[in-house]
C-alpha cells in the first residue's frame, strides 16, 4: 500500500533518518550528516543515532526536512575529502560537516586538518549546499592544541560558513557509551545543540 504525501511527511518528522542511499521526499529540504562516527551514531541501532536524534529535534522545532546520514566511523578529514563527492548527494540542501576526532587520533598536524576542511567545504559550496561545520576543542595542554583548536573558526570564516562551536561540549560522561562515543541520551543532547544551526542554514536558504 502506498503511502500519500502528507502521510509520508509525518512519517519522516516522527524521527525516521535515511541512510545514504534511501529515498528522499522531494517536497523537504535534506539535511546530510558527514562526517566520522559521530555523524554515523556508532554503537547504537539507527533509531538512535545522531540523524534520527536530529530529525526528532527538528521535527519537535516545527521543521520539516529529511536527515540523512553520511557518517563513516574511523574516517578522518582527508578520508572526508575523497568521498565528499560520492557521499553527499547531489540532493542535500544542508551539509554539516563533522571531522576532526580521528585526525587527531591519527596525530595529523593541524594544517592537514585545516587544508582537508577547506577542501571539503569549497566542494559542497561549490555544489551549491548550505555547510554547518561542527567545530572541536581539545585541552589546552594537549599538544598542537591551539592550533588545532583554531582550525575550525578559520574554516567557517575563510569560507563563510555557519559554525557550531565545540559542539561535543555539554555531552557528560553519564551521556558516554564506555569508549567515550554518545549514547541515546548524547545523542539527544547533540541533536538539541545542533538543531538551531541548521534552521539558521535554512533560513539563510529561503
Amino acid at each position: 500500500m502506498q503511502l500519500d504525501r502528507r502521510a509520508f511527511t509525518l512519517y519522516l518528522a516522527a524521527g525516521v533518518a535515511l541512510g545514504g542511499g534511501a529515498y528522499a521526499d522531494p517536497a523537504l529540504p535534506v539535511v546530510t550528516l558527514f562526517g566520522d562516527s559521530i555523524a554515523a551514531g556508532f554503537g547504537l541501532p539507527p533509531e538512535q543515532g545522531l540523524a534520527a536524534a536530529l530529525q526528532a529535534e527538528l521535527a519537535r522545532l516545527g521543521v520539516a526536512a529529511t536527515v540523512r546520514n553520511a557518517g563513516l566511523p574511523g574516517d578522518t578529514s582527508a578520508g572526508g575529502q575523497g568521498r565528499s563527492k560520492s557521499a553527499v548527494k547531489s540532493d542535500t540542501a544542508i551539509c554539516i560537516v563533522e571531522f576532526g576526532g580521528n585526525d587527531r587520533a591519527h596525530q595529523l598536524a593541524p594544517s592537514i586538518t585545516s587544508y582537508c576542511l577547506n577542501a571539503i567545504v569549497r566542494d559542497l559550496k561549490a555544489r551549491g549546499m548550505t555547510v554547518v561545520l561542527l567545530g572541536m576543542k581539545v585541552p589546552d595542554t594537549a599538544n598542537d592544541a591551539a592550533a588545532f583548536n583554531a582550525v575550525f573558526a578559520e574554516v567557517a570564516r575563510k569560507n563563510s560558513v555557519i559554525l557550531c562551536e565545540d559542539y561535543m561540549a555539554g555531552v557528560t560522561r553519564e551521556m558516554r557509551q564506555p569508549d567515550g562515543h554518545p549514547n541515546a541520551e548524547g545523542e539527544k543532547a547533540l541533536a538539541a545543540k545542533i538543531a538551531p544551526f541548521v534552521m539558521q542554514a535554512l533560513k539563510a536558504r529561503s
